[in-house]
């Protein structure tokens, strides 16, 4: 009786180590079959990735290939016309003004492209300084007037709105702030027609400055706001046949979230739309600005009368904005358009006193004209200024030769004040 006892308990024993072992088995292949499912969960999310990858760079091709063929359609056909013989003097005007104006908007669309492939990447920084907003919105109203004329559109009325007189004086990058106020003047321009486009800014409120632009343009409906900001155009605003591919909406978006702030849009379609974006309030007290009891700017006068400056700006209405700031001083004024001119300008003429230097130039940008002047000239002063829509570093700047550089918008007074220093050694 106790053997056959002892002998069912085996027995069982054997069947629970059996069931055990079962047991673990069942466990692994569960846990296989759950890696198995993880696995093909992991790899279809991993296609679904590249497939998504794959059609974003399709779409940014195409956009390139359309935007650049656009462009390239009109100036090389344009370029042929001018060959036909007996054309008459208006048409020759005409076709020429159609290849500059097509070239101006192809060379924003490569920058846009260049800029945001930066943003993506981490590679732009926020540099803050002391910026009068005033001062910046009007140096922008000369670069929207400058752009209705490239886009054929001199009928539209820009108008500027300022909340006081004087102008904040406050703490960000105007370089970067420039950049979103003219990326979304440039989207209404592209899709109003006829009335107007006005911008500016609110007084401070909670720690925030308002920013708007607004237009009687086409107006977007509601379910198409949201992806407005987004790197592609959508079908039915693809579908609209206006020049552009919306990149400027994007930059801006990366910039305002930069700057700390946040953009948005209001609109209704066929109604027009505002465009709004704030960035924190941080005051600067006006320390370097002097104003006069009426609330105009007084500048410090200088008399150089038996100097010669070159001014080496490719953009006209900025040439003529540093002659009007410089024709008080009785100075020579000479202009080249690119660092080419320029770098020969320094070679042939022994008397020039100081050069000032844009960066963002076609040809030949102004770091390399700054490197090349210094290998046979050392000891010309040479102040580098910012080009409109390029992020500088000033160390490069130093490190290629240049004694000095400013920022636009371009305080006169602190302007006036660098160059004096230099001429006066």
């Amino acid at each position: 009786m106790f053997f056959g006892r002892k002998k069912i308990q085996k027995r069982q024993q054997g069947r629970i180590d059996e069931l055990e072992k079962e047991n673990s088995l069942l466990k692994e292949r569960l846990a296989q079959a759950n890696s198995d499912d993880k696995n093909r969960r992991d790899l279809a999310i991993a296609i679904e990735k590249a497939e998504e990858s794959e059609r974003t760079k399709n779409i940014l091709l195409a956009n390139i290939s359309r935007e650049i063929r656009t462009s390239m359609n009109a100036i090389i056909g344009f370029s042929e016309l001018l060959n036909i013989g007996n054309l008459d003097f208006d048409k020759r005007k005409y076709y020429v003004k159609t290849i500059r104006n097509q070239g101006t908007l192809l060379l924003k669309f490569i920058d846009d492209i260049t800029e945001l492939i930066k943003l993506e990447s981490g590679k732009v920084k926020i540099a803050k300084v002391r910026c009068n907003l005033n001062m910046l919105l009007k140096e922008i109203l000369l670069y929207a007037g400058q752009q209705k004329k490239v886009l054929n559109k001199e009928a539209l009325d820009i108008k500027l709105e300022l909340p006081d007189k004087s102008g904040l004086v406050v703490f960000t990058d105007p370089g970067r702030l420039q950049q979103v106020i003219a990326n979304l003047i440039s989207n209404s321009l592209k899709y109003t027609e006829k009335g107007y486009i006005e911008f500016g800014h609110m007084p401070p409120v909670d720690g925030k400055i308002e920013f708007f632009v607004r237009d009687t343009g086409v107006g977007l409906a509601k379910e198409k706001q949201k992806n407005i900001f987004s790197r592609f155009p959508d079908e039915e605003l693809d579908s609209i046949k206006f020049e552009g591919a919306g990149l400027g909406l994007t930059l801006s978006k990366y910039l305002v979230k930069l700057l700390g702030g946040k953009i948005w849009v209001e609109s209704e379609l066929g109604r027009g739309s505002v465009f709004r974006f704030t960035i924190p309030y941080e005051q600067a007290l006006p320390d370097h600005h002097e104003y006069a009891a009426a609330g105009e700017e007084v500048y410090p006068e200088f008399k150089w009368k038996d100097k010669v400056i070159l001014v080496v700006e490719d953009d006209v209405v900025n040439f003529r904005f540093v002659e009007a700031i410089l024709h008080d001083s009785e100075a020579q004024i000479l202009h080249a358009v690119n660092g080419n001119q320029a770098v020969e300008l320094c070679r042939s003429i022994s008397k020039i006193d100081l050069v000032l230097m844009d960066i963002k130039m076609p040809e030949m940008d102004g770091l390399e004209a700054t490197r090349q002047i210094r290998q046979f000239n050392k000891k010309i002063p040479i102040i580098a200024q910012t080009a409109f829509f390029m992020e500088i570093d000033p160390q490069k700047c130093l490190a290629m030769g240049c004694n000095d550089c400013v920022t636009k918008p371009i305080d006169i007074k602190e302007f006036l004040e660098k160059i004096n220093g230099f001429l006066k050694e």
